[in-house]
């Protein structure tokens, strides 16, 4: 019997002594969803926060049990009862806009960032993955305002350049993505990606 088996054991015993206590029922979604098994692992957090509702880690982990199975109304559901409850929690925010972003709501999830980061410049990493999930889904004009979010605060971040000029070679702005390169090669001059990027946006200009 590994770890797991073992700890879905003793919560389906405490389940079975207090069936409205929340916590054995937060494990087994736990171990359900380090499994895969999304919908049981949905079903099991659903108990925990109806047993116990104020726990913000319950209603997170029911959060992202929509998502995993693809309900991302579902999901910006949770992420708003969240924010009711903690207005101030700004990963809520950001989760949201994952989850537009998902559901093709492209403008809202742009609005949803510019809100969280326009009170908490701390979160980085999160707006910039919200900006790379625009760029996959070939958002890139918006990809493009959420990277310059960044860019205010962080002018020096060169990876912000990059992913700039990621997105208006994209766009098909060869003179501001050349700009964007060349910004993040002066603050990296020895980052090979920023070079390669370079180069292979001068190579068709050369082939000429």
């Amino acid at each position: 019997m590994d770890v797991d088996d073992a700890a879905l054991m003793e919560a389906r015993e405490a389940v079975r002594t207090a069936p409205d206590y929340g916590d054995p029922y937060q494990v087994i979604g736990k171990v359900y969803a380090k499994r895969n098994n999304y919908r049981r692992a949905f079903e099991n957090y659903r108990l925990a926060v109806i047993f116990a509702p104020s726990k913000k880690i319950y209603r997170y982990n029911l959060a992202l049990s929509y998502y995993n199975l693809g309900d991302f109304e579902g999901a910006i559901k949770q992420y708003d009862v969240i924010r009711g409850m903690w207005p101030d929690d700004p990963r809520s925010y950001y989760l949201t806009a994952k989850c537009l972003v998902k559901n093709k709501q492209y403008d809202e999830a742009v609005r949803v960032v510019q809100k969280a980061y326009s009170f908490s410049r701390y979160d980085t990493q999160d707006v910039l993955h919200i900006g790379d999930v625009l760029f996959e889904q070939k958002e890139y004009e918006k990809a493009q305002r959420v990277y310059d979010l960044v860019l205010q605060d962080k002018d020096k971040f060169e990876a912000v350049h990059l992913k700039l000029g990621k997105t208006y070679q994209a766009l098909g702005d060869v003179d501001r993505a050349r700009k964007e390169y060349e910004s993040a090669l002066s603050r990296a001059p020895y980052n090979n990606e920023i070079k390669q990027a370079l180069e292979d946006l001068s190579a068709p200009a050369a082939a000429h």
